[in-house]
């Protein structure tokens, strides 16, 4: 099953699966996703959590080893494996195909990766995901498309924007959704009346900054 991050709330009210794939270009969309099934796993039972960072000589007996070991306290667990730069080896990319085929149900499965180029999208790993897993793509937000997407978000918190002060925090953003949404949160404490003002937009939104997406989803 293929879902665009925004397609994922609809999708966890049917229930939850138990393989996910997270992958794209928008380090905010991956790590909103990420919470959204962590979430999901904890009011589904998933008590039991293990997490593995992926390099291309990870040593999987880690894993493999961890899905064999019966916790005494959980019998659901939960598995994420981050892959930062989408490349795990070849070694890894056999490992990953065989973990599809061994992982049982009372597992929840979550590979979360970067940005696919066409030729890692071509990679056995990823074509078994494709097929085993629910996919859920965070496509890169353009600046053409940050109006739209910020004018959504404020609706989510029942507050409206006017189309000069609209500009000013795309200007002022400059593209950065993690910027862009930290303001929206302040936004959302402030006490702004329904619509936002440009004098709220120059109180609330703060300099550009750079983030770490496998630090924030620790």
């Amino acid at each position: 099953m293929q879902l665009d991050n925004g397609e994922l709330d609809r999708h966890l009210k049917t229930g939850l699966d138990h393989i996910y794939f997270i992958h794209g270009a928008e380090d905010l969309l991956i790590i909103e996703s990420l919470d959204k099934l962590r979430e999901a796993a904890q009011k589904n039972g998933y008590e039991d959590k293990s997490r593995f960072n992926i390099s291309g000589r990870f040593n999987w007996d880690y894993v493999f080893s961890d899905i064999m070991t019966q916790s005494l306290f959980a019998e659901k667990k939960l598995i994420e494996l981050h892959i930062p730069k989408s490349r795990p080896g070849k070694e890894g990319s056999d490992a990953l195909v065989r973990l599809l085929d061994d992982i049982s149900e009372d597992h929840l499965l979550i590979v979360i990766c970067g940005k696919l180029e066409k030729n890692i999208q071509r990679t056995k790993w990823v074509q078994s995901l494709s097929k085993k897993a629910v996919s859920i793509e965070c496509k890169k937000v353009y600046l053409k498309e940050m109006p739209g997407w910020i004018r959504s978000r404020l609706r989510d918190k029942g507050l409206s924007i006017d189309r000069e002060a609209l500009e000013m925090f795309v200007a002022l953003t400059e593209g950065n959704l993690f910027v862009a949404m930290q303001s929206i949160d302040r936004l959302g404490l402030m006490e702004v009346s329904n619509n936002v003002s440009m004098q709220d937009i120059n109180d609330c939104v703060a300099d550009g900054a750079h983030f770490d997406l496998f630090k924030l989803t620790e």
